[in-house]
């Protein structure tokens, strides 16, 4: 029968040492595997604030499970994990492989060791640099390679290495496109390569650098010249360049304007990708408004997403032959009819609606006024505004509009007919 605590033979750590660990200290003499204290300590020796002198004591155990829990915890004190990176049990490396505390003779230790255990050496964050470039070049399982590259730790020359080592392996590609530190011409050699195979697993690396943000523009525009099936992400990338976008949507436009609507489709997806980048540049978006309204080429709801890329951008400046204004101007420069057939489309975002309702309610345009009170996508608060609009056609409109709300509507009908029902 086991004793409890403050019995003779051991007492709480907490009052041995002034901590709040819960754990039991034991004299040396003390080794039953099935004593109820020893299965305490096993359960908190994974402990942070357990005194160092337990780790210490416990390091040595001839219990594989409490080596474990030593070597797992950040605690414990260097020279010990470094024993136990030497230790004859894989478990307890593998612990100390994954302990961030793990000293650098340690990990330069167990690199040596069994892949797996290599595995947990190159994803720890606390690795060194130095160790994760040895691994590079003898690391023999690809999964180890795969950790290599993606940790953010590992020298550019370490993953220039990688990259010719495994050019064959489209994982590896993929962890290295992720690495924010692998170079340019690593990452073009890599577009390159799998453009050129052409398999479905070949995608996985490229389309995960034609999502990034941070993907350099050269790569891009590499993705978007040798992978026509990633075209559309590659045109969506806010860093896509400019001129790449420029060409893209010139070259989608000059396609479309060879087809019927039927076959047109996927050059529209392209065009509207490059209308709705922020890094298009204005003046393109400005083209694209200022055509004629019935050029076949610019319909499908081209023109109108161009609008509303421009709406979300009207402060940005606009060079035009030679002169400098903002699109805020553009926009309000254009004829009232040809704002009717741009807000028409479904596609018109209700900030663009917003936007003209602004400019057009004030000099009581009702042609204009009249389709934003009909367009499903006007906000509530738009058509609160036109309901309070002079004119019978553009209020009736708003009231015949299911986006309108019915709070809205009944206090309207209540102060036109004294009642909130009509009569």
């Amino acid at each position: 029968m086991g004793q409890t605590a403050g019995s003779t033979g051991f007492r709480r750590c907490g009052e041995l040492y002034g901590t709040q660990c819960p754990v039991q200290v034991c004299p040396p003499s003390w080794a039953h595997e099935n004593h109820p204290s020893r299965r305490s300590l096993l359960s908190h020796l994974g402990y942070p604030n357990i005194p160092p002198e337990l780790l210490v004591r416990y390091a040595g155990s001839d219990r594989e499970q409490e080596r474990e829990q030593v070597a797992s915890n950040r605690s414990c004190p260097a020279p010990q994990l470094l024993a136990l990176a030497g230790d004859w049990y894989s478990g307890v490396k593998v612990k100390v492989a994954r302990n961030p505390s793990c000293p650098p003779a340690g990990f330069r230790l167990l690199a040596a060791d069994k892949w797996f255990i290599q595995f947990d050496v190159a994803r720890n964050p606390a690795c060194p640099p130095e160790v994760l470039s040895w691994l590079a070049s003898h690391a023999e399982h690809s999964h180890v390679a795969e950790v290599v590259a993606s940790n953010p730790r590992t020298p550019v020359s370490a993953l220039q290495q990688l990259h010719q080592k495994w050019a064959d392996n489209t994982d590896v590609a993929d962890h290295l496109a992720l690495n924010r530190r692998t170079p340019q011409p690593v990452l073009l050699e890599i577009v390159s390569q799998l453009a050129q195979k052409g398999t479905a697993s070949c995608l996985k690396p490229l389309s995960t650098l034609s999502l990034l943000d941070r993907t350099p523009p050269a790569v891009l525009d590499a993705i978007y010249q040798h992978c026509s099936i990633l075209r559309s992400d590659v045109l969506r990338n806010r860093s896509c360049p400019p001129e790449l976008l420029r060409h893209a949507y010139t070259q989608a436009s000059l396609m479309a304007s060879r087809m019927t609507r039927a076959y047109r489709s996927s050059y529209d997806e392209a065009r509207h990708a490059v209308l709705r980048n922020p890094a298009c540049p204005a003046e393109l978006l400005w083209e694209v408004i200022d055509q004629p309204v019935f050029a076949h080429w610019t319909s499908d709801g081209v023109r109108s997403v161009a609008l509303t890329s421009a709406v979300q951008r009207h402060n940005e400046t606009v060079r035009l032959e030679g002169t400098t204004t903002t699109l805020d101007a553009l926009l309000r420069s254009v004829r009232p009819w040809d704002v009717a057939q741009y807000l028409a489309s479904p596609r018109s975002a209700p900030e663009t609606l917003e936007f003209y309702t602004d400019i057009y309610l004030p000099v009581d345009n009702v042609g204009v006024l009249g389709v934003i009170a009909k367009h499903p996508s006007s906000p509530p608060s738009v058509l609160e505004r036109l309901l309070l609009h002079g004119d019978s056609d553009v209020v009736q409109v708003v009231l015949d509009n299911p986006s309108l709300p019915q709070a809205t509507l009944a206090m309207y009908q209540l102060a036109e007919h004294g009642s909130s029902t009509p009569d």
